[in-house]
């Protein structure tokens, strides 16, 4: 008899949370959100990061180093909502 793990998924108004996402939330959640803190800590710095890159104001990546930072910084904000209050 194979010895099989239960798998743990939530529903809540159609969204799944499988057991890897809760996992991933609750560590996020723990010691006063500190990962999910320092995770922002980090996008902020690379936002930082590549608006130096674009100090050359000719340069044709400057267009998709402008994408990448917007990017990051909605994520950065999306993360807010993962706290825990």
């Amino acid at each position: 008899m194979k010895n099989l793990e239960a798998k743990t998924t939530i529903e809540i108004e159609g969204v799944i949370l499988t057991e890897s996402a809760i996992k991933r939330l609750k560590a996020f959640q723990e010691k006063g959100n500190e990962d999910l803190l320092s995770m922002r800590d980090y996008i902020a710095e690379a936002i930082c990061f590549l608006s130096t890159e674009t100090d050359s104001l000719d340069d044709p990546r400057n267009e998709e180093i402008y994408m990448i930072m917007s990017t990051l910084g909605h994520l950065r904000q999306d993360l807010n909502d993962l706290r825990k209050p």
